[in-house]
């Protein structure tokens, strides 16, 4: 809800932002910048991690279940639950940018930009899940590769930007909307 607050601050406090100058502030930099991955991750890196903490993981695996399914469902799950909450609190930001503006439009570019969000989120699920496999600190790790390649890699003008998500959301953003801001 963070951008949604940042929004409602903006458009109270600068009535002469154009919304969708605060849109692509808030939804295409904050948001999948930095929000997408957290949320990502706090999810996905517990998929392995909490059925080990609270000493579950041993009642799965006596079941005749392939491990990999175990995973895969688990894996599922989380990104279900990322992607149903990527979707709202994209809403809510478009909502609070857009309600009561006199913009036309803003419906499809919250769809487009909604199908961008959960993608981004569901490669970041799957991502932090692996982590989650190979590192008992996956939270720790997570936090480095969002800081490190997500947050400064991905904003360098280097080849090494083509490993990470933000940069093929952002391509994909860059091919089907458009961010023209007449003043």
């Amino acid at each position: 809800s963070l951008p949604a607050g940042l929004a409602i601050l903006v458009r109270a406090t600068s009535p002469d932002v154009p919304p969708t100058g605060s849109e692509f502030m808030l939804a295409m930099m904050l948001l999948p910048q930095l929000l997408l991955p957290l949320v990502a991750l706090l999810y996905a890196s517990g998929i392995i991690e909490d059925e080990q903490e609270e000493q579950t993981i041993t009642y799965l695996l006596v079941r005749p279940l392939p491990k990999w399914a175990i995973y895969v469902v688990k894996l599922l799950a989380t990104m279900t639950t990322t992607v149903v909450l990527t979707a709202i609190f994209t809403t809510l930001t478009f909502a609070a940018v857009y309600v009561g503006a006199e913009v036309e439009g803003w419906g499809v570019r919250l769809l487009k930009t909604a199908g961008i969000h959960c993608l981004a989120v569901t490669a970041y699920c799957c991502l932090f899940g692996l982590v989650s496999l190979l590192t008992k600190r996956a939270l720790v790790v997570g936090v480095v590769y969002i800081a490190v390649i997500e947050g400064l890699l991905a904003n360098l003008p280097f080849g090494i930007r083509l490993i990470t998500v933000i940069y093929y959301a952002r391509t994909i953003a860059y091919r089907t909307l458009s961010y023209v801001v007449a003043t």
